[in-house]
């Protein structure tokens, strides 16, 4: 198929889900015709793709209506992954086995029979059915793909492409890119020393958020932590200029070998706040460190946190590299462009 149009379906997680509306606005600026469905509703008729990402929830019941639409009416099936796999240092002869046994577990939650609809909630089936959900995930691509319910995966990691192409052959990498109105440039005040946003998650940020903020509380530096418990979460406009006004936007990893540096990164540099981040993997080349953000061993964040809050020289010096990056060169816009022209190759 070569067609200069696309109808596109896009899953939502919750009716208010932010990238579903956001993957909408850049389909439909390049011309493309995107509509959404609910994750647990039918999907559209008549659509030539249909892209899911993250997952935020169960994709088998996703996967098993795709399998009862005849092979020559199917779309196209996309999937974004952008959640982390289980820990890398595990070897694949061991991931791979386990991530298929988990996605058989969850499956049993759809079966046509009662009894084993009943025992995946007796123990110890019970104690996995709301767990082990990074091993979950990559079963889940493996089951679509080998039968044919799952065309494209793309993850926005060189390290997790090495990784997925264990379970789906069909990957390619894209690098994540800045949304159209996740940035603007208010020139007001930037009276907020350093922010933090987003959820906890782990204990291990819990904890490490904890810790820096008192050792910067110690050198008169204030953070803002906006995790819904402490302060609202901050979406949209108010994200906007929150990040206005922070000279420097924190980023600390759940765990070690993480990927959530982009989505932080993206929406901090847009509006010209530093990043300043633990050591990250390198999951995308294009980022440079002191150039486009700044990298410190967690035991002297703090330290570096002072430094750059006192050389405003340096710290604009890199926000502007940053912004050109984030504004110029990665945004979602081209993203979108290499996902079309993937699934062109396909078609």
């Amino acid at each position: 198929m070569n067609k200069t149009t696309y109808r596109i379906a896009i899953i939502k997680w919750s009716p208010s889900d932010g990238i579903s509306e956001t993957f909408y606005k850049e389909f439909s600026s390049l011309n493309h015709k995107p509509c959404f469905f609910l994750y647990n509703a039918k999907i559209p008729n008549n659509v030539d793709i249909v892209l899911t990402f993250a997952p935020y929830g169960r994709l088998f019941p996703f996967y098993k209506q795709v399998s009862e639409i005849p092979k020559e009416d199917r779309p196209l099936m996309v999937h974004w992954h952008m959640e982390n796999p289980p820990d890398l240092r595990f070897p694949m002869r061991i991931i791979k086995p386990l991530s298929l046994g988990r996605a058989r577990i969850d499956r049993m939650n759809d079966s046509q029979y009662c009894g084993t609809r009943g025992l995946v909630k007796s123990f110890p089936f019970s104690l996995i059915n709301n767990k082990a959900l990074k091993f979950r995930y990559s079963g889940e691509y493996h089951f679509a793909y080998e039968r044919g319910l799952l065309d494209l995966l793309i993850t926005s990691s060189e390290i997790y492409y090495e990784y997925y192409q264990n379970f789906v052959p069909s990957i390619i990498n894209i690098p994540w890119g800045t949304g159209k109105g996740w940035f603007d440039s208010l020139n007001i005040k930037r009276d907020i020393d350093v922010i933090w946003f987003g959820t906890r998650r782990t204990n291990r940020r819990s904890k490490l958020l904890d810790r820096i903020r008192l050792e910067l509380y110690q050198n008169d530096i204030n953070l803002y932590v906006a995790d819904n418990i402490e302060n609202p979460f901050i979406y949209g406009q108010q994200r906007t200029k929150f990040l206005n006004r922070a000279n420097i936007t924190l980023n600390l990893l759940p765990t070690w070998y993480d990927n959530a540096f982009p989505y932080r990164f993206h929406m901090a540099a847009g509006n010209r706040s530093l990043v300043i981040t633990e050591p990250i993997l390198p999951h995308c080349s294009q980022y440079k460190h002191e150039f486009h953000y700044i990298s410190s061993p967690i035991d002297s964040l703090s330290n570096t946190i002072k430094y750059y809050l006192e050389n405003e020289e340096e710290r604009l010096r890199i926000t502007d590299n940053a912004f050109h990056l984030v504004a110029k060169e990665m945004t979602l816009n081209n993203s979108i462009r290499s996902l079309l022209e993937a699934v062109e190759a396909i078609f």
